[in-house]
């Protein structure tokens, strides 16, 4: 995992957040739009004489540049989304993945993920529960990788608190409850299929 904590210049967090869109194939309408909203954030902060990013950096942006002007909700919800982005990206390394159609397991928690939502089924859990697991188990799996995780075999106590503080930051308490449950739920089936597979091994 890098070093989140090392100074970040504005140019840098904005090219690191819009490479980590390409990279997570969000088409490119959203990128430019995403894209439209830096440009005037670097152009805030040139104006300001700032060279490096700070999350109250972009809250002064967002006051200052609109918090009098009357925005649709759709617009204002993009605008706070592109500065969370950076704030997730100065904060964590990587950005947390919202709700998209078309979302793939990273290959490395491909097996464990797709394991753990066949035992939902295989234990007559609704299609309602698996799809929400699943949504869960997607956002878990794009924010471990986006921090280097090779497997879900390999998370620690700071990588799971890193992703509760994600998922803070970006959900409301209710939701990020959801999420934090999913991810222990995933990652004791993963412990107990290998400590299975473990002993399993040790009897042959």
């Amino acid at each position: 995992m890098r070093d989140v904590q090392s100074p970040l210049t504005v140019k840098e967090i904005i090219a690191s957040t819009t490479a980590q869109l390409t990279e997570k194939g969000y088409n490119n309408d959203y990128q430019r739009a995403i894209a439209g909203i830096y440009t005037v954030f670097a152009a805030y902060c040139d104006g300001k004489n700032e060279t490096f990013y700070s999350a109250s950096l972009g809250q002064h942006f967002l006051l200052d540049r609109y918090a009098a002007r009357k925005l649709s909700k759709s617009r204002q919800k993009l605008v706070n989304r592109a500065m969370q982005m950076l704030a997730d990206m100065r904060e964590f390394g990587t950005i947390t993945i919202r709700r998209r159609s078309n979302r793939e397991f990273p290959a490395q928690f491909f097996d464990s993920c797709w394991a753990y939502l066949n035992e939902l089924r295989r234990i007559n859990r609704s299609e309602k529960t698996v799809k929400s697991q699943k949504h869960s188990l997607h956002n878990l799996a794009e924010f471990l990788d986006g921090i280097g995780v090779k497997a879900i075999s390999n998370l620690t106590l700071d990588h799971m608190n890193e992703y509760i503080k994600s998922a803070l930051c970006n959900y409301c308490r209710s939701s990020a409850a959801t999420r934090l449950r999913d991810a222990r739920r995933v990652s004791l089936h993963s412990f107990l299929t290998k400590e299975k597979s473990t002993m399993i091994s040790r009897l042959k």
